[in-house]
């Protein structure tokens, strides 16, 4: 009993002189500091482009989004930038394919897909053209969906001055515009809309609808729209729309 009990004491006496020692044992020991930022000089793409994945890995993902699978096309895409987190271009189709899911969090999602894809390409991962005008296009169609037209007008001027008389362009202007009550600027650039599709006078990779009978299919549902459709005006524009289509479509390349 009394062996034991030194023995115990002596433990207790050893681990005492270890504190005072080594400093307060209740304290934790001190976290290692962060790891310094890497510089804002740095670009994280070497060759100063989007480090797009092969168009044969992205091309599953890009016929989803085509064929409006959008669900599909969220999981490839967000598959796909697990693999390559450089890739702006990804970025670019992700927020398209999250705007086509339509719900409040998805349109949500598709603004923070381009604000990314921004600041990767302001870092040096810079977009292609196209892409570039998909983001701007998809951008300000975005903030119209969540009710800031102010927003998306100031992205569409933007984009005016990159691409002047684009049909898509003049078409979300004139979204932006009936949002905002601005009837008659909304009817003009409506107008300009078809009349610029029927012209194709759009840039060679722009999505925008080259016929003008598919660009009154979507006037025909937007619910910016609706106070416009009930004005006779309005009938001037179907006479316009179904009067021929815009010819041959160029072929768009087929993904980032």
């Amino acid at each position: 009993m009394y062996f034991h009990r030194s023995t115990a004491d002596w433990l207790v006496g050893l681990i005492g002189v270890s504190c005072l020692l080594c400093g307060d044992c209740a304290k934790e020991k001190p976290k290692p500091p962060p790891a310094p930022l890497s510089g804002a000089t740095h670009s994280p793409c070497d060759s100063g482009e989007s480090r797009d994945p092969p168009h044969q890995q992205a091309r599953p993902a890009i016929q989803a989004l085509r064929g409006k699978d959008y669900d599909t096309a969220v999981r490839l895409f967000g598959e796909l930038l697990a693999k390559y987190p450089e890739s702006a271009s990804l970025r670019v189709w992700l927020g398209d394919a999250c705007l086509g899911q339509g719900t409040v969090p998805s349109i949500q999602a598709a603004l923070d897909a381009y604000g990314e894809a921004l600041a990767l390409d302001a870092r040096g991962c810079k977009l292609r053209e196209r892409e570039t005008f998909f983001l701007y296009v998809g951008t300000a169609d975005a903030q119209i969906r969540q009710q800031h037209a102010e927003l998306a007008l100031a992205k569409l001027a933007d984009a005016e001055r990159k691409w002047p008389d684009t049909a898509e362009v003049a078409y979300q202007r004139a979204r932006a515009e009936c949002q905002l009550g601005q009837r008659d600027a909304c009817f003009v650039d409506l107008k300009a809309a078809f009349t610029l599709a029927r012209s194709a006078q759009h840039p060679r990779f722009s999505r925008s609808h080259h016929s003008s009978d598919r660009l009154l299919e979507r006037a025909a549902t937007e619910p910016e729209l609706e106070a416009l459709r009930k004005e006779p005006r309005y009938r001037a524009l179907l006479a316009l729309a179904g009067a021929g289509d815009a010819g041959t479509v160029d072929r768009e390349p087929a993904g980032p």
